[in-house]
């Protein structure tokens, strides 16, 4: 049976306009608030772009900020 291992260090707020070209998937966690699972489905979706180094996957920053700007604009109704 494999570990549950949990990231048990404070989160850090990741500037996205400061971070480097590449981005973990702990750090885009830290960016997004998603769980691994989600940003995995994401990557398969093709929602970010990204890369591997041996074991680790780099995830693009930039496919990170271009995601976010295509977000749709929320609407919300006045209540009567």
């Amino acid at each position: 049976m494999p570990k549950i291992v949990k990231h048990s260090g404070p989160r850090v707020a990741i500037d996205l306009d400061h971070a480097g070209p590449f981005l973990t998937i702990r750090e885009l966690q830290d960016v997004t608030t998603d769980s691994r699972a989600t940003i995995c489905r994401k990557l398969r979706r093709g929602e970010y772009q990204a890369v591997k180094d041996g074991g680790k996957t780099l995830v693009l920053t930039e496919s990170v900020k271009r995601r976010f700007n295509n977000l749709p604009a929320a609407n919300f109704r006045a209540v009567a």
